[in-house]
């Protein structure tokens, strides 16, 4: 011990130092707790507070309403209304109270009975990821009918529809249940509303998910991987004009994420509004005709399953009405189509209008006629006489290989118009066998006359008949559009098909435009379903003028015969379409035309024409598949239209 300091001084100096050296360490802590609140305060604060402003707001999308379509007599086809929609959004799995699979598997269970949807598809509606999957104990092989990946589809935050068209027995038991049922909402949506019922279905389309294969496409646009879209006719054709602008809505959500205030709104832009060049009342009459016509044909010794027309201004181009029969209500695409509605769809699907061509008979004819006269083989004049028969080669065998005029009797002799109003095969067998150098005397060659004459002769009919819109696109405004074909040539006797109509195929839009070429001289019209597009203002932002695709080079005489051929056809006892306007208040010009199947009595029926015959207005094809004759299948059709397009009432 230290002289003067006792052993008491000594003991409190002790306590002296430790508690220095403790104030030391408190103080260094404190500061470098400090300085670490400073950096993180410094450096990440707008981070974390974004972070925890997420926490408590969420931003949810709301759709924009798509564009309304009307008639071209405003008459509105096409509109929204509203709908609950039950959406479901995960959660961060800390914001569970319990185990998150077993959360998401109870809120399943708890809305199936209600929703009439089995717990796995609610939880692949829900976007439940795998692993959570797993978790539930889901079996590996129900997991892969799923087809649910490792991670969700969409981003975590983004609410998921688990039920579309929700009632009111449905959003009443979510509301009451909500405790129970974190991250499931209930939100207004607009749906598409089509108010007409399957009224030009095929026109107008419908909307559903977006195809897997065209996402990326979609994906660029702005899209979500849930959107919906246009899937055919103008909903697809014109999407990019009547999808809109979405909103956003800036909620505040509680520990559910359920929106409990809202902060702030974008609202949504509607889409633009589809004016039509159809005429709903015409489009009605059209539909309503064939359905008719299909179903009294069905009674009365045939199975007819489809039968398609389409009208159209020949001047302009202007499709006035387009209908493929059976069929769709594109209402019930709205929120997911049901097995049974999808299974009555199928048959409906095809656009046959513009999508199935077929044989069209002696409408081909007027074409024969023109290349006929075109080329000299044939003038205003000429006559052939129908002997009911005319012998195109030699069979196999050697012996006469004969091809027959409908009338196996003969038509007497004909000029070109009465060879037209009568339907003569015969008469078009000389013109086409003439236009291949195979008469008035066969080829010493006939071989070289089959390799290389008969070819030449076909691709001349193509080339030509192309001209007029027949097997080529005819630019329509709507999605899928099938072109019709010329066959290859083998024979002798294809060629002499050729003329008639029995060795290519062609959709009735092509047939439309190839009347509409005959009607307004020339000219072959881009048809077009859309007339012109508004924006919510009333801003005309697109708009469908008339567009001459080409002109076919035609003498002005030779279209007269063809046209008188036409029209003799309607208004002469001996012509096929005779039958069809008696006692019309309208002046019509037609064709008819019946093609062969393999079948006798269930040959293809058509019927192409115009009017009025000196001014026309309006061109109309229309196809019966196995319709047989025109007077009992296609005639009754042509003439409802015909009468409602010149407002005839009965």
């Amino acid at each position: 011990m230290k002289e003067g300091i006792s052993m008491e001084d000594e003991k409190k100096s002790g306590i002296t130092r430790r508690l220095n050296l403790l104030f030391t360490v408190v103080f260094l802590a404190l500061s470098i707790l400090i300085v670490r609140l400073s950096y993180v305060q410094l450096k990440d604060g707008e981070k974390y507070r974004a972070k925890a402003e997420s926490n408590r707001f969420d931003t949810l999308p709301v759709p924009a309403p798509r564009g309304f379509i009307y008639d071209r007599n405003n008459q509105l086809l096409v509109t929204n209304k509203p709908s609950f929609t039950i959406t479901f959004t995960l959660l961060d799995r800390k914001q569970y109270r319990q185990d998150p699979a077993k959360v998401v598997k109870h809120i399943a269970d708890l809305l199936s009975p209600v929703v009439g949807k089995s717990p796995i598809e609610l939880l692949k509606d829900m976007d439940v990821p795998k692993d959570m999957l797993e978790q539930m104990g889901i079996p590996e092989t129900s997991i892969k009918e799923m087809k649910i990946g490792d991670t969700p589809s969409l981003p975590i935050s983004t609410p998921r529809r688990i039920v579309t068209k929700a009632n009111d027995k449905e959003v009443a038991f979510v509301k009451e249940h909500q405790n129970e049922l974190p991250g499931v909402n209930v939100v207004v949506e607009p749906i598409r509303d089509y108010v007409k019922g399957t009224l030009a279905s095929h026109v107008l389309g419908y909307l559903g998910g977006i195809p897997k294969e065209e996402y990326e496409k979609y994906k660029e646009k702005g899209y979500r991987n849930d959107a919906t879209v246009g899937l055919s006719g103008v909903e697809r054709q014109y999407e990019d004009y009547l999808r809109g602008k979405d909103g956003s809505l800036k909620v505040e959500v509680n520990m559910f994420n359920q929106p409990i205030k809202l902060y702030d709104e974008v609202k949504p832009v509607r889409g633009d509004d589809v004016y039509l060049n159809i005429d709903a009342n015409l489009q009605q009459v059209t539909e309503k005709a064939l359905e008719d016509q299909v179903k009294w044909l069905n009674a009365n010794r045939r199975r007819i399953d489809n039968a398609m027309a389409v009208a159209m201004n020949p001047n302009t181009g202007e499709v006035l009405a387009l209908a493929s029969y059976p069929p769709y209500n594109p209402n019930d695409w709205v929120g997911g189509i049901s097995d049974a509605n999808y299974q009555k769809f199928i048959p409906a699907e095809m656009n046959r209008a513009i999508q199935f061509p077929v044989p069209p008979g002696s409408t081909v004819k007027m074409g024969t006629v023109l290349l006929g006269l075109k080329n000299g083989v044939i003038n205003s004049d000429t006559v052939f006489y129908d002997a009911g028969r005319l012998q195109v080669g030699w069979t196999p065998s050697g012996q006469p290989n004969y091809i027959y005029s409908w009338d196996h009797g003969g038509l007497g002799a004909l000029d070109p118009r009465k060879a037209l109003a009568v339907s003569s095969n015969v008469y078009m067998f000389q013109v086409a066998l003439r236009l291949g150098g195979w008469l008035p005397t066969p080829p010493k060659d006939v071989n070289y006359w089959l390799q290389h004459d008969l070819p030449a002769a076909i691709h001349t009919f193509d080339t030509y008949f192309k001209q007029f819109g027949l097997g080529v696109k005819t630019g329509i405004d709507l999605p899928g559009e099938q072109t019709g074909f010329m066959a290859d040539a083998q024979y002798l006797a294809d060629l002499a098909y050729t003329a008639i109509g029995q060795h290519e195929s062609y959709t009735p839009i092509e047939l439309a435009q190839y009347v509409s070429v005959l009607a307004n001289g020339g000219k072959r019209m881009e048809p077009h379903v859309v007339k012109e597009i508004r924006d919510p203002n009333g801003n005309v932002v697109f708009r469908n003028d008339p567009k001459v695709l080409n002109t076919v080079p035609i003498n002005p005489n030779d279209l007269q015969v063809v046209r008188e051929g036409m029209r003799d056809d309607v208004i002469k006892s001996y012509g096929t379409a005779y039958s069809a306007f008696v006692g019309a208040p309208y002046a019509v010009a037609a064709k008819t035309g019946t093609s062969e199947t393999s079948v006798k009595g269930f040959e293809n029926s058509w019927i192409v024409g115009y009017a009025p015959y000196d001014h026309p207005q309006i061109a109309f094809a229309i196809c019966v598949p196995g319709g047989g004759s025109g007077t009992d299948s296609t005639l009754p059709i042509a003439r409802k239209m015909m009468d409602a397009f010149f407002h005839v009432s009965k």
